[in-house]
């Protein structure tokens, strides 16, 4: 009898083994180099943070809007009215993991956060080398060195957000859609208000006709339904928005808040008045130059989708608090920067004949693109040292 279950097992065993290769098989051929620089890039951050025992490194990501997702998760939003400023999908799936493991809450968000890095590059991956014929991993590599992707570590929503609407992207921009892609479609739109109010940008897509950015609304009923039932007022999440330094107003209060001290440049001997001067001006008015730029591009490629997403995003998440959409809203935007880019160098190599003009089409723009990368990813390990620490980076 022993040796029938043991027999039984390995048959099992057996089975399960080779249902791990047929999907390991299955996955994207992009998952491998992506999978490969995300962990290099892990190993960076752990070393530009200080490193030591990993259990309070990981923890130590938990910082900030951390603890408001774990009151939520923990308290619920009548102790504090001003919680509603966050919708419920990141806490509460945090701290449902947190619950069937043994991981803490800021261990389970790190874990999420990380996971859903790994997914959105798998989906931008796919997408710009269906839709713009370039190498996706070269675009992950390009957002991997973004000055805010150390959020990445971090258990906060932004990853998931990413996740979502890169796919929202990707399935709203396919040819054709089979049955299960458009119910999955729905799915993530319906989700997406219930992780971050961003999402309602995709709103913009009605100007196009594209009705499925309606499922959007029943997410977002939901939620201004938990904000009349908390707060009395179905609106109350846009009412305490000053209460975490994200005041009213619109994309020329951020312009004039931004560029008002952009010049001169303080020494960077006085570190702290030149990490300010990064945070509060270069970084944002260089982030809008470039994301102004990749729109009129996209526009001129006719990418609609893309493009008006992009622009929803810009008119209506950039308000006087404009230093914070470093983190908060261009993090999912910065990808599309290097699209431009990496576009040009393609066809100049498809059509380049010479060494020479090779030379001139193509090592001067990528020389440019790189250096992008290296200040992008030296800004990202300063300032995730900076909030690793218990200091505010972005």
């Amino acid at each position: 009898d022993m040796a029938h279950r043991g027999a039984g097992g390995a048959v099992r065993l057996g089975q399960a083994i080779a249902t791990m290769r047929r999907g390991l098989a299955a996955a994207p051929a992009d998952l491998w180099p992506i999978l490969a620089m995300t962990a290099a890039w892990v190993l960076l951050l752990y070393g530009a943070t200080g490193g030591g025992a990993l259990d309070p490194w990981v923890e130590n990501w938990g910082r900030w809007d951390a603890h408001l997702y774990l009151r939520i998760w923990q308290e619920g939003y009548a102790a504090d009215l001003a919680l509603m400023a966050f919708p419920p999908g990141f806490p509460v799936l945090t701290g449902a993991l947190s619950s069937v493991t043994p991981l803490s809450f800021f261990g389970a968000g790190s874990v999420i956060s990380l996971v859903s890095l790994v997914m959105a590059g798998t989906v931008l991956a796919a997408m710009v080398k269906r839709d713009f014929g370039v190498p996706g991993p070269l675009v992950f590599a390009f957002w991997l060195c973004g000055p805010a992707a150390y959020f990445a570590l971090a258990p906060y929503s932004d990853l998931l957000f990413c996740v979502l609407l890169f796919s929202a992207w990707y399935w709203l921009t396919a040819p054709t859609l089979t049955r299960s892609e458009r119910f999955m479609l729905i799915i993530v739109l319906l989700l997406l208000p219930l992780i971050r109010i961003t999402g309602l940008a995709l709103l913009a897509l009605l100007l196009l006709r594209r009705w499925q950015a309606l499922a959007l609304l029943p997410g977002l009923g939901l939620f201004l339904w938990l904000n009349h039932q908390t707060a009395g007022n179905a609106f109350h999440f846009l009412a305490v928005q000053t209460a975490f330094l994200m005041p009213e107003g619109q994309l020329l209060d951020g312009l004039h808040r931004s560029s008002t001290g952009l010049s001169p440049v303080p020494p960077v001997e006085q570190v702290v008045p030149f990490l300010h001067w990064l945070q509060f001006n270069a970084v944002p008015m260089t982030q809008l130059l470039l994301l102004g730029l990749t729109s009129l591009w996209l526009l001129w490629r006719r990418h609609w989708v893309l493009a008006v997403s992009l622009i929803a995003i810009l008119l209506m998440s950039h308000n006087q608090a404009f230093w914070r959409s470093v983190v908060r809203y261009n993090l999912v935007l910065w990808p599309l920067v290097s699209l431009p880019v990496l576009c040009w160098i393609r066809s100049r190599l498809d059509r380049a004949e010479t060494v020479s003009g090779f030379r001139h089409s193509v090592v001067i723009p990528a020389l440019c693109l790189g250096a992008v990368m290296m200040l992008s990813l030296m800004m990202q390990l300063r300032f995730a040292a900076v909030f690793h620490r218990g200091g505010w980076g972005f």
